[in-house]
């Protein structure tokens, strides 16, 4: 897991640990009419990571995230970040124009997925359900084509994992893609953000302090940043990295050859 810690540097900001303070009866999916409450969770098929309600250590608030089933302190994402339930009453599911939402307790909309496109397939008697992933990505089917109408892994928040890719487009100023929490207790935008540079060539990966730079990857190899001691090619238990300039779009992903570091 690839985390914005200062203290573990290979993209590093801040990444605050959390206590999950949950969690009775899990099952597989989110549908029109099975939803997540506060009770509940969801896990990955192989139990890898789990979805559902949690407060940070010393918070009242309760947010719906994703973590490591290993280490429940290991939040790698978020969906109400900025709107946090205040009382200890939510729900996830989906609604009636087939976007996945959170409610409060006093059944008010406090996120949600938000795409319109989903309004008109779903009246047009098309179902959805949400599915947590072993990747850690959260995705919203077409339960009729099986097709992707959403998924989490294209809204990072302070964490990126194997298999997600970090995409930034038009190269004409800094580009952040990832923002650290605000306190161990406050999941809120913090200082620290980390993207790409794109007037610098070859591309490094930056950490910004606000808007000074903070660190650098070193720049791209065409096999690793060469200032990330920890991206070592051809060692299976270093992390590998895959770098794709298209124009005026350039994807960043990671992945770990040996799966059972992911689990284990």
């Amino acid at each position: 897991m690839l985390l914005l810690n200062l203290n573990r540097l290979i993209i590093s900001c801040i990444i605050c640990s959390t206590t999950i303070l949950l969690v009775s009866t899990a099952f597989d999916t989110i549908t029109t009419g099975r939803f997540l409450d506060d009770s509940r969770t969801i896990v990955s098929p192989h139990n890898v990571f789990t979805l559902g309600f949690f407060s940070p250590v010393n918070s009242s608030h309760l947010y719906v995230g994703i973590w490591y089933t290993v280490s429940p302190r290991d939040v790698i994402w978020l969906a109400n970040r900025a709107t946090p339930l205040n009382d200890t009453k939510g729900t996830l599911m989906i609604s009636k124009d087939g976007n996945l939402v959170i409610l409060s307790g006093r059944k008010e909309i406090v996120w949600s997925s938000t795409l319109s496109p989903l309004i008109d397939q779903f009246s047009n008697g098309s179902v959805v359900h949400a599915q947590l992933l072993d990747t850690g990505n959260l995705v919203l089917l077409s339960s009729t084509s099986g097709n992707t109408m959403w998924e989490s892994f294209d809204h990072p928040i302070d964490t990126s994992v194997p298999d997600m890719k970090l995409t930034v487009t038009g190269f004409s100023t800094r580009k952040p893609v990832m923002q650290s929490w605000a306190s161990p207790s406050d999941p809120s935008l913090g200082i620290f953000t980390v993207g790409m540079d794109p007037l610098l060539l070859p591309p490094q990966m930056m950490i910004w302090k606000g808007d000074k730079p903070y660190w650098r990857s070193g720049p791209w190899s065409g096999i690793i940043f060469i200032g990330t001691e920890h991206s070592i090619n051809g060692d299976s238990s270093k992390t590998r990295w895959t770098l794709l300039n298209d124009n005026d779009k350039l994807t960043m992903e990671f992945n770990y050859p040996n799966k059972s570091l992911l689990s284990n």
